[in-house]
């Protein structure tokens, strides 16, 4: 019976012990901020247009919200598929150009309150709850390409103060896009115009592919990749460039870079392919990459020049202490002298010509004259 008792005590114990280590767990809870709709399609503007739109917020929150809203270019992906049936974007006819210039988010921040509801229609026919409205202008330039364009607009969530007790709060946020064409003809290609090759150093190597874009559309480019092959045909390195942004009818230089003990001077074949998202450009061309030139550094002649105005104060110097006659005049004059002696030889020793010489008998004929007269 006692046994059963103890039993008994110590299940209690554990069940009570679990229960307060569980209550005091920190809450753990997630939450979701929407974007209704996910894309919209502004559609079809003119170049100097300025148009208006908004899209809303959705959150499952029981507090409020801040949300901070910033104008940032699309994932690169949106570029690699066509999408015509929930909104129309054609890579082909796509500009990757940034335009965070254009935009401009009327009300930002704003207040994501589940106090505040509201029933929106969307045009493809949805329903959602929305809990704030966001207002948004788009001044399209008057140089603007005639090409699609796709943007988005990050969503910064804070929680605001309020609220008790402790959690952790994963907050998932999902980001904002829209599409729209500028009319006009859309021409999204490029060619590789040349490919130049140099030497920066014992083991490295340059090699430029000089890419053009031929279209109305801005693009983003990359050599990838620049295979080189020997004089004998065999396969030296394999190379590829970052990515740059061309605009239409731009030449960019794709810089490539060979690093290895195996650089050596010598013709190479140079197939190269530059990649532009949408499309491909391919040349080959044979490039010389130069020997390294070693030697002795050449001594750098020095300017020859004679410091005039030092002495032109020197004996301006030497007729002030003259007329003052100041204690120890003498050696005053001395002083000065001697400063005159080491600008002269300074002059000689940088030209070299006996031109230096001639003067400095010349000023210690003056200045004894001077001495000999006072004197006297």
């Amino acid at each position: 019976m006692q046994y059963k008792k103890n039993n008994m005590k110590r299940s209690l114990t554990l069940f009570l012990s679990m229960l307060v280590f569980i209550l005091l767990l920190p809450n753990s809870f997630s939450l979701s901020i929407g974007t209704a709709p996910g894309v919209l399609d502004i559609g079809e503007v003119k170049a100097g247009q300025t148009v208006y739109f908004k899209f809303y917020l959705t959150t499952n929150s029981k507090s409020d919200i801040l949300v901070s809203m910033t104008p940032i270019p699309v994932h690169p992906d949106m570029y690699y598929r066509n999408q015509t049936r929930r909104y129309t974007f054609i890579p082909m006819e796509a500009s990757q150009q940034d335009i965070k210039s254009w935009i401009k988010i009327i009300n930002n921040p704003v207040i994501l309150s589940p106090s505040h509801v509201k029933v929106v229609y969307l045009p493809n026919g949805g329903v959602v709850r929305a809990n704030a409205e966001v207002n948004v202008e788009l001044k399209v330039p008057k140089d603007a390409e005639p090409c699609y364009y796709a943007y988005s607009i990050n969503l910064s969530p804070k929680l605001t103060a309020g609220g008790g007790g402790m959690g952790v709060t994963t907050i998932a946020v999902t980001r904002f896009i829209f599409v729209f064409k500028v009319k006009g003809n859309a021409v999204r290609e490029g060619k590789i115009v040349d490919i130049l090759a140099d030497r920066e150093g014992m083991t490295r190597a340059r090699i430029d592919v000089l890419f053009k874009n031929t279209g109305t559309c801005t693009m983003r480019a990359r050599v990838n990749p620049a295979k080189l092959y020997n004089n004998f045909g065999n396969l030296s390195t394999t190379l590829s460039s970052g990515y740059v942004l061309v605009p239409p009818t731009k030449t960019v230089v794709l810089s490539t870079y060979w690093n290895s003990p195996d650089v050596e001077e010598g013709d190479y074949r140079v197939d190269a392919t530059v990649d532009y998202t949408t499309g491909k450009t391919d040349m080959s061309k044979t490039v010389t990459i130069p020997k390294v030139i070693t030697g002795r550094a050449a001594k750098v002649k020095m300017p020859c020049r004679i410091p005039w105005e030092v002495f032109v104060w020197i004996f301006i110097l030497v007729a002030i202490i003259y007329f003052i006659k100041p204690r120890h005049w003498g050696l005053l004059v001395l002083i000065v002298f001697i400063i005159g002696i080491v600008f002269l030889l300074y002059a000689l020793v940088q030209c070299n010509i006996i031109l230096g010489w001639i003067i400095i008998a010349m000023f210690i004929g003056a200045v004894l004259l001077i001495i000999y007269w006072k004197k006297g």
